[in-house]
């Protein structure tokens, strides 16, 4: 009986040590995190919420169902579901710790296209903004950024997220920085390579301070029907370290995506012989096709 009440209390705690420690809970998509995470800069998706709100008047209307799966042993086994919904530049997104019994994080938030950015008759990119308010491990806050792109070609994003109140900490927040180059974007080949830099805030006994999560990915997709994504993600506070990946099947307007991150996890790893050890993610997306978006 004590062993299964210590099973309890671990499983119900993990989310919040783990992966608020190392910055990844239930509304990191799954092809994003295929890519390492290193999403902002092409999110296409109703995650981009999470990691660039002014993506968002980019997207044809969609809704996003996913779920993260986490096993550490036949004791320890998490399933975190989440649902985002886009539509003309708007975006809401909810996301529940079922084993907790608590709404561990929703945000809503709006992006605008600001202005076509020109050279004389070259074409340089589009201007979009955007922003929104939410909660995240029960802490209240706003989030912000700016996102340049032109496809093909290139996108950048820099960000402000999670600014707010901690009870614990104080004013908390963090930066997100995205580049990404898109050499091809056409009915046949869609290609894109990202990388990422998200400064997440740290605490220690002494001081506060920022340390990186530096993320690469890249995102390929055949004739907009089937998709392969990998990446590398590199947490400097060493909670996560190594190769992320999965593949997409779309069907008229339905997108299936499975993602494995399991290979960055300590406890994957390290598992013993036939013992399970998975960090799974697993999305159905609906988008209505909107022609030039």
């Amino acid at each position: 009986m004590r062993r299964i009440s210590i099973a309890l209390a671990i499983a119900t705690t993990l989310p919040l040590n783990l992966l608020e420690a190392g910055g990844y809970g239930t509304f990191h998509g799954a092809r994003a995190m295929a890519m390492g995470g290193a999403f902002a800069a092409v999110a296409d998706d109703p995650t981009a919420l999470w990691y660039n709100p002014a993506a968002l008047p980019t997207l044809p209307p969609s809704v996003y169902v996913g779920a993260f799966y986490l096993a550490m042993d036949p004791t320890i086994q998490v399933l975190n579901p989440m649902v985002a919904v886009a539509y003309r530049g708007f975006g809401i997104m909810a996301g529940i710790y079922p084993h907790a019994l608590r709404l561990s994080d929703i945000r809503i938030g709006y992006g605008k296209e600001v202005k076509r950015l020109e050279m004389g008759s070259l074409w340089l990119g589009d201007l979009y903004v955007g922003g929104g308010v939410g909660i995240s491990y029960m802490v209240p806050s706003v989030f912000g950024g700016v996102y340049v792109r032109r496809y093909p070609g290139y996108g950048l994003y820099v960000g402000l997220h999670e600014l707010g109140m901690s009870k614990d900490s104080g004013l908390v927040h963090d930066y997100r920085l995205g580049a990404a180059i898109v050499p091809l974007y056409n009915d046949i080949h869609d290609l894109r390579i990202s990388g990422e830099m998200w400064m997440k805030p740290g605490k220690s006994r002494y001081s506060r301070y920022f340390y990186p999560i530096w993320s690469v990915g890249a995102s390929y997709t055949f004739y907009r029907t089937v998709g392969v994504h990998i990446g590398i993600l590199v947490d400097s506070a060493g909670w996560r370290v190594g190769p992320t990946f999965g593949g997409s099947l779309k069907y008229g307007a339905f997108t299936l995506t499975v993602e494995n991150e399991g290979y960055v996890y300590w406890f994957v790893k390290h598992a013993s012989p036939g013992e399970p050890a998975y960090a799974l993610r697993f999305s159905l997306t609906y988008a209505r096709e909107v022609k030039n978006r």
